[in-house]
């Protein structure tokens, strides 16, 4: 099992990123209301490197929900600023709800303040300011999840 006893070894011989990074494949949900940030992270996902199982698209707060509904994921990346439903709601949302309260969250904003990235941080979420690369939402996305890259 990795460290956080979540997310289980590859088994042997399985293919490319999952023997590398020693993980199954992890499921993403992209939450932007931008269908071009939606699409470049989708791409920076699958060159960072590590196993990607299936990814979903939200372009806002309350279709992420829906795919929550119907989707478990391992990690949602989340803007802050969208049209309906902010990021922060989204958040807070989840929260609130015992089904979605542990919900890994990464939060993708141009702005930072950092009040805000400690409370991001200490929910259980990460924040990673635009613009990004792979290599950085790697390192994100793993520290979110609490997964050595060793």
């Amino acid at each position: 099992m990795s460290p956080n006893n979540l997310l289980p070894d590859a088994p042997p011989g399985a293919p490319n990123g999952e023997a590398e990074a020693g993980l199954r494949p992890l499921d993403f949900l992209i939450v932007d209301d931008s269908a071009v940030m939606r699409a470049v992270i989708t791409k920076l996902v699958r060159m960072s490197g590590l196993p990607v199982g299936q990814i979903h698209h939200a372009a806002d707060g309350a279709k992420a929900l829906a795919v929550l509904d119907t989707h478990a994921v391992d990690l949602m990346t989340v803007d802050i600023n969208m049209a309906g439903m902010t990021g922060d709601e989204l958040v807070r949302r989840l929260r609130a709800d015992p089904v979605t309260a542990a919900q890994r969250v990464l939060i993708v904003s141009s702005e930072r303040r950092e009040e805000r990235t400690r409370e991001i941080e200490a929910s259980g979420g990460g924040f990673l300011q635009k613009p990004f690369d792979a290599e950085e939402l790697r390192a994100a996305v793993l520290r979110v999840l609490e997964i050595s890259d060793a």
